[in-house]
């Protein structure tokens, strides 16, 4: 899914898998991802890869792949 903090809250909890990009940096923004914790809220890390920063972009970042425990 893709959307806004509302649709995140919303739908979290009938997500199977959740591909997180992780951007190396702090930036200002009006919308967030809901407060997340995945071992504590039953998901397991299936996948981790580095992206490298291309020439075009300003920040590198991670890619993980997340899977609901029980699911």
């Amino acid at each position: 899914m893709i959307g806004g903090a509302r649709i995140f809250a919303e739908l979290l909890d009938r997500a199977d898998r959740i591909y997180w990009t992780e951007v190396e940096a702090s930036v200002p923004g009006d919308v967030y991802f809901p407060q997340f914790e995945a071992e504590a809220g039953g998901w397991r890390e299936v996948s981790r890869e580095a992206l490298a920063r291309g020439e075009k972009d300003e920040f590198a970042a991670t890619l993980r792949i997340l899977d609901r425990a029980n699911g």
